[in-house]
């Protein structure tokens, strides 16, 4: 079983230990003259997002007996379920018997919502077939975003179709700021679309880390041809944005 849950209103859950005083807002004039002192995290503050989560990780490890994943402490682990945290969205997988008694459980301290068809999760779609036990993670509607924005420049170029995201031995080399060719608007539009890529490939399109690494080089300064290989890439990318990750497991 997988279920999404988003808990409401998280931001102002924690508790604060540093001292923090505000303006007073409006409605009470009756203390001009007068700050207020938080006790609670409040949506704006700088640390709202941390102290959430370690409020989250608290009750999950010292109440739910949950462990804390070694190689991402947003993931948190017990018998016959995983747990995903990332800001106040949450995914749970796990055995149908051990997820509802999660979600009864932190039901009662965390007010949440609670999605049984999870079909994206921060920005990664999933489709599943109808056995529910097998699932692929793509990126498509976000692919589709970025062709709006790329695609006219794919047609003034005159990109070439390709079979590949990048040439066989190609790499990228920073280049000398005298060098620079590519200009100020074109740089501006190269770290938009990488870090775009970039996003993909830690979710759902492994097959372009190592172009988009190669791209990322150059993200200070480049030259004119650096920004077609770009656009080599994008074009490849547009021709195949239903590709992604296929999981498939005989317990869910």
């Amino acid at each position: 079983m997988v279920r999404k849950l988003d808990v409401e209103a998280a931001f102002l859950l924690g508790k604060l230990k540093e001292e923090i005083f505000i303006v007073l807002p409006e409605g009470l004039e009756e203390e001009k003259g007068k700050i207020g002192r938080l006790n609670s995290a409040i949506y704006g503050l700088a640390q709202a997002a941390r102290v959430f989560f370690e409020t989250v990780k608290k009750f999950l490890v010292d109440f739910m007996n949950f462990d804390v994943c070694i190689s991402d402490s947003c993931i948190f682990i017990k018998p016959n379920i995983i747990l995903g945290l990332y800001v106040d969205d949450i995914l749970i997988i796990g055995e149908n018997d051990a997820v509802n008694d999660f979600i009864v459980v932190f039901g009662d301290r965390f007010a949440c919502r609670t999605d049984s068809k999870v079909d994206e999760f921060i920005g990664c779609q999933m489709t599943w077939n109808k056995a529910g036990n097998e699932v692929v993670l793509h990126q498509t509607r976000m692919i589709n975003k970025l062709e709006v924005n790329i695609r006219h420049l794919i047609e003034e170029w005159k990109i070439k179709d390709c079979t590949t995201p990048f040439l066989s031995g190609t790499g990228m080399e920073k280049i000398k700021e005298e060098e620079l060719e590519m200009g100020e608007d074109l740089q501006a539009i190269y770290r938009s679309t990488v870090g775009s890529l970039l996003y993909l490939t830690k979710h759902s399109r492994p097959d372009l880390s190592n172009s988009i690494r190669e791209l990322s080089k150059c993200n200070k300064s480049g030259t004119r041809n650096h920004f077609v290989c770009l656009l080599r890439v994008c074009k490849w990318l547009f021709r195949n944005k239903m590709f992604g990750v296929r999981l498939k497991t005989g317990i869910m």
